[in-house]
């Protein structure tokens, strides 16, 4: 597993903004096809332009037909506008063909994506390896495939 961080790997809009919060904290790690971001602290009108960028980076180093695993689990506050852009990201990963998961065992996660009526572009799951194993339950080739492979 690979990990970067905003200030040594990814563009300068992501390390702006990591310098700009120290509110705003991310770390990601990478794995074949799955890309984990983990976030800490606050998201709110203040640093959403901020998260907005850690989100595009982020969906951007992703690659098809991957996971983008959103752990929230480190955050203290999360306002709508977090989830908005979430969502946002969500619709934009699933035209490349990114499957975006979101980690919250907060209680407030899961009733905010609800009342957004996010919840099937936003799957909340209790870690991040529930959700690499959604994602791999969905993305796992079916018998008849793997034999016309092997076949090939």
């Amino acid at each position: 597993m690979s990990t970067f961080h905003p200030h040594s790997r990814l563009t300068g809009c992501l390390s702006a903004a990591a310098d700009a919060t120290e509110r705003l904290r991310v770390n990601v790690q990478r794995d074949g096809m799955v890309t984990v971001l983990r976030v800490g602290g606050d998201i709110d009108l203040t640093n959403v332009a901020a998260w907005r960028c850690v989100l595009a980076e982020v969906s951007a180093v992703a690659t098809a037909p991957g996971a983008l695993i959103i752990d929230l689990d480190a955050a203290h506050f999360l306002g709508l506008c977090a989830f908005t852009a979430l969502a946002d990201t969500a619709e934009h990963c699933r035209g490349r063909g990114i499957d975006l998961r979101v980690v919250g065992t907060q209680p407030v996660v899961a009733r905010i994506i609800g009342v957004g009526l996010w919840d099937t572009l936003l799957p909340v799951h209790a870690t991040v390896v529930a959700a690499v194993d959604a994602w791999h339950q969905i993305h796992r080739p079916t018998g008849d495939a793997v034999a016309n492979s092997q076949g090939s």
